[in-house]
């Protein structure tokens, strides 16, 4: 490996790529509670990880340390041909041999194509929401996983311990997950060992728990090289305009590559200030740069990156711009919120102080505001907000001695002998971020030579296992659009888009709005004397960094911050020179991100929020036919169950207290008894049959309620009153979409999915055992309010 650092910029080659690419499937032998850290308040004590959706998904991180111990174990016999820590890499290496993804449910993509189409049908107005009612991750997740109480045993008295009660989650037994593993070849050997020696992985595994079995599946084997046709050189606009200019002509002019990142996994990428492991909610430039000038030297197979000219010039010089990603949704990109807007305090009134108007009415009229803060875009006056998911990960850090098996108390020593719990708030996964790179053509040529329209990249922190895969897509390669042109008689608003590092005369780094103001009039080709701040909103931020191949942090610098607001005026000028050919970007470290403006993108008019629906789910009709239909049954039967016992609710409670003062509690508790124990209706009717005069007495008072008449149960009227009314108002109501142009396509599907209510009339077995779940309820609440009544 290779090592060099310049410019602030770290890279690598791995003589040794990951070139092979094998499925891992781990399947549950036994129930398992691979814990997440996380607690429901009074409900569940320690659960386990599922997504948006309620589908459980294994977190690579999980199973990365099991196997990590069992590669120790075999190492003690001797048994592997490499070092664990060649494999696994060390505390804090971002090296390892191989990289692991999430473990996800089998046939993931069927479950969570389904379940996006729900949450499209609860925008479509049935008259109960069907993801929310139906297939709500309550229902998901008590598909996959149970609960299950336990409690500690005082063996001296033989009682429960106080205070010991502790409910868990529990994934069910035979469930199967899949993990995607890139491997070095040199390892596979090793890692097919290391497999088959795990046998145990999650939370009380000692005790019945979290028994698996692990198989290796290769897909396959070398690096792909992506086809022609899916460089951005071959875009046929580039080849035009290449035509139309001479080559000299052509290197010198400033181009653009429009960039789309999706994070696929859950994501950290840090600032790293002061240690805290919490996650920005943007992507800056320097991972961008970091992550192409990988790929680059790889591509190229460059031993020396020094000795490459091309490579100096895009990645080392500041020549070529790596601007931040930040968040893009509906076609538009989130910036950070400029800091002269702020909000009424316990309104949705929105101010810009940048708009003297505005700023004159708060003062008059002593409204009180607050910060809006977060990331906006603005657009012809109006406001719009987004609001990034975000969750906090905890995991665990096994003791160096394995005879430990959990972190333990120990103020003296060191964590790594201890053990320790961690967290991280990291970046949920599918969120859509967007950004560019900026250069003169003659220096991005080299690269958008090679670089696919689509590729996957490992960001941040802790990206060989669960964090940091993501998929980026280049979307555009074209001429860099024109500085906004100024006028010189108005006020110039600038808004910073990214952080800015200045440095003075003296070369000290110094958040001093002035020294940009040389920049700026610099770059315009005026004097600083014409240049006059009018006001300014700023805020301070101090920006570092960490260099994980070195293993120490950046220079911390004070910067001025994202969405600070700088008015300018000009004086005594009569035209400013445009420079097409230079970006709008001032400070140090440009490459990065760093010191990115807008100018006049707000400050000349009134600010209002604008309510469009940025949560509005597009329609959604998955294209397989591969539909999970037990969930789809699970689901319904479950639905079904709760709305029957909602209504036995509603008509114990209806029944008035004279009847319940005639009617005993072991009346009704002989009936419940027949309800548990008859699993025909024959059977049931035949146990009415039995009862005598007194009790037949007592059974009149109720019949109507539970559909019985004559000592006989009156099955058809139960289908015909009450379960197909819940069937046709809950379940069936394909006729209450709204007019949409696909209206007759989503029934299709619907009646597809979920089915005819027909096919619920004619199973008279699952009708029946609807029947029985109502009757049960409804004397069981029967049972409890006679008691209360005898209480009062």
């Amino acid at each position: 490996m290779r090592c060099l650092r310049d410019n602030g910029l770290l890279l690598y080659r791995n003589e040794g790529a990951l070139k092979m690419k094998v499925k891992l499937e781990l399947e549950l032998l036994a129930d398992a509670l691979p814990g997440s850290g996380e607690s429901i308040v009074s409900y569940i004590d320690q659960d386990v990880v599922f997504d948006k959706y309620g589908l459980p998904y294994l977190p690579s991180k999980r199973i990365k340390g099991v196997l990590r111990v069992s590669a120790r174990d075999i190492s003690d016999l001797g048994e592997l041909q490499n070092p664990v820590e060649n494999i696994f890499g060390t505390d804090g290496s971002s090296r390892t041999a191989f990289r692991i993804s999430n473990g996800y449910i089998k046939n993931y993509r069927n479950y969570r194509d389904f379940l996006k189409f729900t949450e499209f049908i609860d925008n479509l107005k049935f008259k109960s929401n069907v993801s929310s009612d139906i297939f709500s991750q309550s229902s998901i997740k008590s598909y996959f996983s149970y609960i299950r109480t336990q409690i500690a045993v005082d063996r001296k008295s033989g009682t429960s311990q106080e205070g010991s009660l502790r409910i868990f989650r529990i994934l069910r037994k035979g469930l199967i997950f899949n993990f995607v593993v890139e491997i070095n070849d040199d390892y596979f050997v090793d890692f097919k060992k290391i497999c088959a020696i795990t046998r145990h992985f999650g939370t009380a595994r000692t005790r019945g728990f979290g028994e698996i079995s692990l198989k290796i599946e290769k897909k396959f084997n070398g690096n792909q090289k992506a086809p022609k046709s899916e460089l951005i050189s071959s875009n046929a606009n580039v080849k035009k305009e290449n035509e139309n200019d001479s080559n000299k002509a052509q290197s010198e002019l400033l181009y653009t590559i429009e960039l789309k990142l999706t994070n696929k996994e859950q994501l950290l990428v840090s600032n790293l200030i002061s240690g805290l492991q919490t996650s920005e909610l943007f992507i800056r430039g320097s991972y961008i740069r970091g992550a192409l000038a990988n790929f680059y030297i790889n591509k190229n197979s460059i031993k020396d990156p020094l000795q490459d000219n091309n490579f100096y010039q895009i990645f080392l010089s500041d020549k070529v711009i790596f601007s931040n990603l930040y968040p893009f949704r509906n076609n538009k990109i989130f910036f950070p919120t400029p800091f002269s807007i702020v909000k009424e305090k316990s309104t949705e009134k929105y101010y810009d102080l940048a708009y003297e108007e505005d700023k004159a009415k708060i003062v008059e009229s002593e409204i009180q505001t607050v910060p809006v803060g977060g990331y906006t875009v603005i657009e012809s006056a109006k406001l719009m907000s987004y609001s990034l998911a975000s969750k906090i990960e905890s995991h665990h850090l096994r003791p160096k001695n394995r005879k430990i098996g959990h972190a333990k108390k120990g103020d003296a020593e060191s964590k790594v002998k201890t053990g320790t719990f961690f967290h991280y708030d990291v970046l949920e996964p599918n969120t859509q971020f967007k950004g560019k790179i900026i250069g003169r053509s003659g220096d991005l040529k080299p690269i958008v030579d090679i670089l696919p329209k689509r590729m996957v990249i490992y960001l941040g922190k802790s990206r060989t296992a669960q964090y940091g895969k993501c998929k980026l897509i280049i979307e555009s390669y074209k001429k860099s659009k024109k500085p906004i042109q100024l006028d010189i008689n108005q006020k110039i608003v600038i808004t910073l888009l990214s952080d800015m590092i200045l440095v003075n005369k003296y070369g000290n780094i110094t958040p001093d709005p002035r020294i940009f103001l040389k920049e700026f009039a610099d770059f315009f080709k005026i004097k600083e004397t014409n240049i006059k701040i009018k006001h300014s909103f700023l805020k301070f931020k101090k920006v570092g960094g960490f260099n994980s191949k070195w293993k120490f942090p950046k220079m911390q610098s004070q910067a001025l911050a994202a969405g600070s607001v700088i008015i300018i005026k000009l004086q005594d000028i009569e035209h400013l020179e445009v420079n097409n050919n230079e970006p709008l970007v001032f400070g140090l470290r440009k490459s990065e991100g760093y010191g990115l403006i807008d100018i006049n993108k707000h400050g000349f008019s009134k600010i209002e929020k604008d309510i469009a629906d940025l949560d509005k789910i597009y329609q959604i009709i998955p294209q397989n036919d591969e539909m999970p239909k037990d969930l789809i049954d699970y689901c319904i039967s479950r639905a079904l169950k709760s709305t029957l016992e909602s209504e036995a609710i509603k008509k114990a409670k209806s029944i008035s207290k004279s009847k319940i003062s005639k009617i005993s509690r072991s009346f009704l508790q002989r009936l419940l008894i027949f309800a548990n124990s008859s699993k025909t209706i024959q059977v049931l009717n035949n146990k009415l049959k039995d009862l005598k005069d007194n009790a037949n007495q007592k059974l009149k008072m109720i019949e109507k309620e539970v559909f019985i008449e004559n000592e006989n149960v009156q099955f058809e009227l139960f289908k015909n009153e009450l379960f197909l009314k819940i069937l046709d108002e809950k379940f069936f109501n394909y006729e209450n979409i709204e007019k949409f142009q696909t209206n007759n396509e989503i029934k299709d599907y619907l009646k597809k999915l979920i089915g005819e209510k027909t096919t619920y009339l004619e199973n008279n077995n699952k009708v029946i055992k609807f029947y029985r779940i109502y009757l049960k309820f409804y004397l069981t609440n029967l049972i409890l309010k006679s008691k209360v009544e005898i209480r009062k």
